[in-house]
């Protein structure tokens, strides 16, 4: 019963977070993917719903590949276990920021 409430937490808060980022200006919205991603981990340690939000967001503004590499980072540093999801999205973070790097 825990778990489904978790989830159904989580998912409201990505939803909340892809809401926020196109709403509110690039650092604004950082600032509250950050936040939910906080809230999300330290409470329900959920490091996919976390993963998945940054995707979102990442997608939704497509031009932020450098925010998504930071919030990668911020991601692996709260997951204690270092998980190979989390180490996964920072790896396609940096494919991503030099591959726009390189087409720019």
């Amino acid at each position: 019963m825990v778990d489904s409430w978790c989830y159904i937490f989580g998912v409201s808060m990505l939803f909340a977070a892809v809401a926020a980022h196109l709403l509110l200006p690039l650092g604004s919205s950082l600032l509250v993917l950050t936040a939910a991603a906080t809230v999300v981990h330290l409470l329900f340690w959920r490091s996919f719903l976390l993963m998945l939000a940054a995707t979102a967001a990442a997608i939704v503004h497509f031009l932020s590949w450098f925010s998504l590499l930071l919030f990668a980072s911020f991601i692996c540093c709260l997951d204690d276990a270092l998980s190979w999801g989390s180490l996964l999205l920072v790896l396609l973070a940096l494919i991503c920021c030099v591959g726009d790097a390189l087409l720019s």
